[in-house]
């Protein structure tokens, strides 16, 4: 589970950064609703981050701390700084958020087969927030 944690803190670290692309660089009529919207979406990430880095220390375990680590260990990708649209923002966003959410299902999976309801329970969280995220991102993609 430790690597899985490890990944996850990864993403989250490339995700923080990536956010912060997207809510310097959207353009565009929504781009007040999406700017707010990305920078609500990188506090939760980094809170995330800092808790799954906590979740690896209270396990006896070190997270990953340095960025070129973060970058290798990562599977979401950076992305070039660029005038976004909102169509833009958002397909990225909802690629980005079903990859967090489908680590984080298998997270939440090991964990709960292994008893470690502190992990699983914690995760369980991190899902109902990321459907509640897609959910309001197809509502945006709606024409």
């Amino acid at each position: 589970m430790k690597d899985n944690l490890n990944k996850f803190l990864s993403n989250l670290a490339v995700m923080t950064f990536k956010l912060h692309n997207l809510h310097w660089n959207v353009v565009g009529m929504n781009f007040v609703q999406l700017h707010e919207y990305t920078e609500s979406l990188y506090d939760q990430t980094f809170k995330q981050f800092d808790e799954v880095a906590e979740m690896l220390k209270m396990r006896g375990e070190s997270p990953l701390v340095k960025l070129d680590d973060y970058k290798k260990g990562a599977t979401i990708k950076e992305i070039e700084a660029k005038a976004f649209t909102a169509a833009e923002v958002v397909g990225i966003l909802k690629s980005d958020i079903s990859e967090m959410a489908a680590l984080a299902d298998e997270i939440r999976k090991d964990a709960a087969g292994a008893d470690d309801f502190k992990v699983s329970t914690v995760f369980e969280d991190y899902l109902k927030s990321y459907a509640k995220t897609l959910w309001f991102l197809d509502a945006m993609s709606v024409k």
